[in-house]
């Protein structure tokens, strides 16, 4: 219970961050993934962002990759992602390899992410780690609360956003469904903050 109430709290913390942020947004992910044997696990997305103040989905990305069980607790995995940002009536369209490495026990999480970004037209490409560390309640069978924070390093170094998220997990046989806040703070000339309502869907086969 201990835990229980340190999420509560920083889901207050959360809300209370967010009143000062701008662009209301909904995310949508949704994930089939499928085992191929004890080793191999073939893993296909697509998430879109719509934003209310632009009154339209501004970005779109589709990822298909497979991840490789090392043992128990790590996987790595290489992914292929395309991504279709738009502002107004112009579309850019990104490429974006990446590679993951996953560590998971107990309920903790961490995801280590490798990204290529290229974008087409006058942009110079660039690699770009992504680190995420959660954790997840086990409480009950099939609803756990959980928390995991994201932290985006532009050419490996430079701090340039930051995701912080909580929410519910809800399983159901082979359906998990992932309702949750998420803060987002971006680095430019100063920090914005952006409230997003995320609902992640997942299926395992």
């Amino acid at each position: 219970m201990v835990i229980f109430r340190r999420l509560l709290i920083l889901s207050l913390m959360l809300i209370t961050l967010g009143a000062n942020a701008q662009d209301p947004e909904i995310w949508g992910t949704f994930k089939i993934s499928g085992k191929l044997n004890d080793k191999w696990t073939v893993e296909v997305e697509g998430e879109d962002r719509y934003n209310f103040d632009a009154n339209q989905s501004r970005y779109f990305h589709y990822d298909i990759g497979a991840l490789y069980s090392i043992n128990k607790s790590f996987k790595v995995g290489l992914f292929y992602r395309n991504i279709f940002e738009t502002k107004g009536d112009v579309v850019t369209k990104i490429a974006l390899p990446h590679a993951d490495v996953n560590f998971s026990n107990s309920g903790f999480k961490f995801r280590t992410r490798l990204e290529y970004i290229m974008k087409y037209g006058d942009y110079e490409n660039k690699f770009r780690l992504r680190l995420r560390p959660g954790y997840q309640t086990h409480f009950w069978k099939n609803f756990n609360p959980f928390i995991q924070d994201e932290i985006f390093l532009s050419d490996v170094d430079e701090f340039s956003r930051n995701r912080l998220n909580i929410g519910i997990s809800i399983k159901v046989g082979n359906f998990t469904l992932q309702p949750g806040y998420l803060l987002e703070s971006n680095h430019k000339d100063l920090w914005a903050n952006k409230n997003i309502l995320w609902i992640n869907t997942k299926i395992k086969f």
